[in-house]
């Protein structure tokens, strides 16, 4: 979908599939900007995976960085998946409704310099949480979830959390 190049607020189109063979995809991070889509018709509501392929341009899996990858505004949900020193790469997610939260992660030792990997997020409308990193499931938890009514979301941090260094996101899949 056309989206909406953050901080600066240019419109933007941005096709994550073909570039991905060129330049990897978007760059974000420090000193990149993030790309913002309306969450209408484009975020799904009972369930779905956000799907995508991580590149880590100037860290490795042990910096003691905060790197966001991809989170959404709404008032149902706070979701960020990110890699971050302590937590390794995650999931965070918060319903906004009750409260209650759940973190989804592990922390990968073999995240080389410039190395690319797949990761996979996945909820079933029932509260089953599950993410998976290179095609093996790495976490699953369960939080009871209605909906998820995302205002929109972000490839990329929103604000200046999660730009401590610079990663690239490619093929992104949102079903």
């Amino acid at each position: 979908p056309n989206g909406m190049l953050t901080p600066a607020g240019i419109p933007l189109r941005f096709d994550y599939d073909i570039l991905s063979t060129t330049n990897y995809g978007l760059q974000i991070g420090e000193n990149r900007a993030s790309a913002r889509y309306n969450g209408k018709d484009n975020f799904p509501v009972k369930s779905g995976t956000i799907e995508m392929t991580v590149k880590n341009i100037d860290w490795e899996y042990s910096d003691k960085k905060v790197h966001v990858f991809f989170c959404t505004v709404s008032s149902s949900i706070t979701l960020y998946i990110y890699k971050h020193s302590g937590d390794g790469i995650g999931v965070y997610l918060k319903n906004n409704k009750t409260g209650k939260s759940l973190f989804l992660r592990a922390m990968p030792k073999d995240w080389k310099l410039n190395s690319i990997h797949h990761l996979a997020y996945t909820w079933d409308g029932y509260g089953n949480f599950a993410l998976f990193l290179d095609g093996n499931q790495i976490s699953r938890e369960y939080m009871p979830l209605e909906s998820t009514d995302v205002k929109y979301f972000s490839v990329g941090p929103l604000g200046k959390f999660g730009r401590n260094g610079q990663s690239s996101v490619s093929r992104l899949r949102i079903y």
